[in-house]
């Protein structure tokens, strides 16, 4: 019904779309087409139209016209455009509360203290399902130049830096494994995913938060759980090319800030 999400208490109509890539003369059709599907399921009951994206160099001139076009022609109905500042906006605005409901509980440093091999077992055993190849070597530690190399914004510096709390017991945790083998397929694992968000066109912070996914995080309803991951994630970002390093003479090994 020409309808991708519903807010009643606005009577807000959402239409999404999200190409891998924006073609303007598919972008304007979709716009013409999904308006006045809405308008014909929906009527009264739309009050407001909110035209949802992912392009983030913003929609080009000729959309950007067909939607004040739209706007003339239709002087009761409210036309909007959202993206990522529009739903930052949104997200911004919850409570404490509603983002635990959405995302759950981030690890606390208790938490972390508390970590042992058996949250972090598990998640090792599900990253090493894919079975890549096992003679890869980890990489040396990157340099503390790191994070301003590869444009990580301060949230993703401090989840690092918490995570670095425990990185030792996962450093121990491979050191004792009985398969001498298993760092360096995990280590792979890592950077086939981490080649591959960059490949998708997502920046450092965005493919930061899928390989937190991709290790597990969220997949238990435990925070010890995803303490472990956290602890997994920034040993490899430690010790793994799993992002851009520097290799500035003389810092190499030295510790986040």
């Amino acid at each position: 019904m020409k309808c991708d999400g519903y807010l009643a208490s606005r009577k807000r109509v959402f239409q999404c779309y999200g190409p891998r890539s924006m073609r303007e003369d598919a972008v304007i059709s979709k716009v013409g087409d999904d308006f006045e599907g809405a308008k014909e399921h929906w009527g009264e009951r739309m009050q407001e139209w909110c035209f949802t994206h992912n392009d983030r160099d913003g929609l080009s001139a000729g959309v950007v016209q067909v939607l004040g076009d739209l706007r003339l022609a239709n002087p009761g109905i409210e036309i909007n455009e959202w993206a990522w500042p529009q739903a930052r906006k949104e997200f911004d605005r919850l409570g404490i509360d509603s983002l635990v409901e959405i995302f759950g509980y981030a690890p606390s440093s208790s938490t972390l203290d508390r970590l042992s091999f058996e949250e972090i077992s598990p998640v090792i055993d599900e990253i090493a399902k894919g079975d890549p190849d096992p003679y890869t070597s980890l990489s040396d530690p990157p340099s503390v130049k790191k994070l301003e190399k590869n444009d990580l914004d301060d949230d993703s510096a401090e989840f690092l830096r918490l995570g670095r709390r425990r990185v030792r017991v996962v450093e121990d945790f491979f050191s004792q494994h009985y398969d001498p083998t298993l760092g360096d397929k995990i280590a792979k694992a890592f950077q086939k995913q981490y080649k591959a968000f960059a490949d998708a066109g997502l920046n450092a912070n965005e493919v930061l938060f899928e390989l937190q996914r991709f290790a597990g995080w969220g997949a238990r309803s435990t925070n010890n759980h995803d303490a472990a991951v956290l602890a997994i994630l920034t040993y490899f970002f430690d010790r793994c090319d799993i992002f851009e390093d520097p290799q500035e003479i003389g810092t190499a090994g030295e510790p986040l800030p």
